[in-house]
């Protein structure tokens, strides 16, 4: 169901999710996020999105990537209810839109982005890893 656009405190149009090492990492730009969870690791951060009923895109961005997410029309045409707590979709339509800024702490070129049916996860190696080899965006299907 859409509604409103989610309220943005910042005033580029972003709001800041979460920070690490004092720089802000991840932005909702556009919507609010779906949900999520972020885990840190010795090598890496993993950020991991629930989009079963969405459908995820990644484009590049001058200080990193952005993930879009959209309805998947496909999947929702069977639908008969559905409960998302707090996601809101841009008032026109378009797609939820989050903003990875990759700062100091990570090596911008060791970034892993996975999308399937159910989630999206992007694992980003920290800039001082040196065992830890990801490829750049890779799609799999199913879950």
């Amino acid at each position: 169901m859409r509604g409103q656009p989610y309220e943005l405190s910042q005033p580029d149009g972003g709001s800041c999710l979460w920070s690490h090492e004092g720089h802000e990492v991840l932005y909702v730009t556009r919507g609010s996020p779906p949900p999520f969870v972020i885990y840190e690791w010795d090598d890496s951060v993993e950020m991991v999105f629930s989009i079963f009923n969405m459908k995820g895109d990644t484009m590049d961005h001058p200080t990193g990537f952005c993930i879009t997410f959209e309805p998947n029309e496909e999947k929702l045409k069977g639908v008969v209810m559905s409960h998302a707590p707090g996601i809101v979709w841009p008032s026109d339509g378009g797609p939820i839109t989050l903003l990875v800024v990759l700062g100091p702490a990570f090596n911008q070129q060791n970034i892993e982005v996975c999308i399937s049916d159910t989630r999206a996860k992007v694992t980003i190696a920290k800039a001082n890893a040196r065992s830890i080899r990801l490829p750049i965006v890779r799609r799999i299907n199913g879950d």
